[in-house]
């Protein structure tokens, strides 16, 4: 089970909205908080990571107290809690002494559409036994053309998901693009402030963001943008 709690700083008590949780928990915030849906000041989640996707999507731009349903899967990641420190978490978000860090975030853009990510932007074949070919530039600069599965673009946060799957290692900064069994082989890129264009040259391919069931299908002509976001994640920094 997994709830979000939406936090609004806007009235002497805090206002605090349990989406759906664990009734012990809940009893235990509404003796101190208010509990409302409108205007989150902050949202705090409980359970994996792929909670903590739905709860951007659904609150972007809003900071969020991450506290894992399985702590030893933080993997060391700072921002990430335990429900054993619940109460401490609840103390230092009514005094005020917490920190706000913002973290980058991947785009793409494909025709009218535009796709965010917190992990990563994914196109991938659609046919698992039909390999895709592509081409990539970053900026002005054409990287070639490839065969494979496809590509990975991914965030800070992200690299310890999927993008280390493929062999991409953990970075700080920036947006990353890895690719996912291609020939001819090919080290990550890194984009900077450029955009790198994937141009669709055989096959059909997926459009992914994160765990985003909305997903876009791609053919042989489609171009696709990737860069970093201007929209940033983020996320509620404490010392317990």
């Amino acid at each position: 089970m997994h709830y979000f709690i939406n936090v609004n700083t806007h009235n002497d008590k805090m206002n605090i909205w349990v989406e759906s949780g664990d009734k012990k928990i809940t009893s235990r915030i509404k003796n101190r908080f208010t509990l409302s849906r409108n205007s989150p000041g902050f949202v705090l989640v409980y359970g994996g990571d792929g909670t903590l996707l739905i709860a951007e999507r659904k609150f972007p731009r809003v900071p969020k107290i991450f506290i894992h349903k399985k702590p030893p899967n933080c993997h060391n990641r700072k921002m990430c809690y335990s429900v054993k420190h619940l109460s401490l978490i609840l103390d230092k978000l009514s005094s005020g002494d917490f920190k706000i860090r913002e973290k980058p975030k991947a785009e793409a853009l494909f025709r009218n559409k535009k796709l965010k990510a917190m992990n990563e932007i994914q196109i991938h074949n659609k046919i698992p036994y039909k390999a895709l070919r592509f081409s990539l530039s970053v900026g002005n600069k054409k990287l070639g053309r490839f065969m494979g599965d496809g590509l990975i673009a991914a965030t800070p946060y992200g690299s310890t998901a999927y993008f280390s799957v493929i062999g991409g290692k953990p970075f700080r900064n920036g947006i990353k693009i890895g690719f996912n069994n291609i020939v001819p082989t090919r080290k990550p890129v890194a984009l900077g402030k450029k955009t790198a264009k994937v141009k669709i040259i055989r096959e059909q391919a997926w459009l992914i963001s994160d765990n985003d069931p909305r997903i876009v299908s791609l053919k042989p002509g489609d171009v696709v943008s990737i860069r970093e976001s201007d929209e940033k994640m983020r996320f509620v920094e404490l010392r317990l």
